[in-house]
């Protein structure tokens, strides 16, 4: 099985302020054929990123494009800075043809407000800190009330719950699972790491068990530590 990859550009925000530097420094890592999530934590930079007219020709040549919501003090609901956010999106995704944004359920009080701006979305499942959404049940239950949002499973953010929870998301949403972010968490532990440098022998069974199943876009969503990393 086959799946498509692409690279968040998170990797490298501990060396980068801005997503178009990220960008350019990731440049070498595409070569043509990895795609790329652009992951925009804090509004405030949402807001002021303005790729000029080459970076959005170059990110468009990319197989694969889609875009991370922001988080940092954001509730999505009816208020100024959720509308401010949705508008930039709603020109980021149409700008650089990304094909899914995703958000946060967590983070989000009012599905109804993505449907005002034609956003196609996917919700994540949340890690250990957010037990309203963190289990196959409460990601079925925001899917069944809203059938036009998708599902972007977070290995990761399973993991920090138990191994059974990782292997029921798979089970359960074999078939419905859109994009997948895949990356090492463990409790306590802020950024998500690499899987090859961190996971455990039975984070290895897991990912095997997901690789026979899942054939959905893999979003690689590390956090370097280091440059050379």
């Amino acid at each position: 099985m086959e799946n498509q990859i692409a690279i968040s550009t998170g990797l490298v925000y501990k060396f980068y302020p801005d997503q178009v530097s990220r960008i350019q420094r990731m440049k070498p890592l595409f070569e043509g054929w990895y795609g790329i999530e652009i992951c925009i934590a804090d509004p405030a930079f949402l807001l002021s990123f303005d790729p000029d007219e080459g970076l959005i020709s170059y990110v468009k040549t990319l197989p694969y494009i889609s875009l991370h919501a922001p988080w940092i003090g954001m509730t999505y609901s009816n208020n100024e800075l959720c509308y401010s956010v949705l508008q930039k999106l709603q020109y980021l995704s149409e700008t650089l043809n990304a094909k899914y944004i995703i958000v946060h359920s967590g983070w989000t009080k009012n599905y109804d407000i993505f449907r005002e701006y034609g956003l196609k979305i996917l919700v994540e499942n949340e890690d250990y800190k957010f037990p309203e959404s963190w289990t196959p049940d409460q990601i079925t239950q925001i899917l069944t009330e809203n059938p036009d949002i998708g599902f972007n499973f977070d290995f990761a953010h399973a993991l920090t719950i138990w191994a059974d929870t990782v292997r029921s998301f798979i089970d359960r949403f074999e078939l419905q699972i859109v994009q997948v972010h895949m990356s090492h968490l463990s409790r306590g532990v802020r950024d998500h790491n690499f899987l090859c440098r961190d996971a455990e022998p039975w984070v290895l069974e897991l990912l095997q068990y997901f690789k026979e199943r899942i054939k959905a876009p893999l979003v690689l969503e590390n956090v370097a530590q280091t440059e050379e990393e």
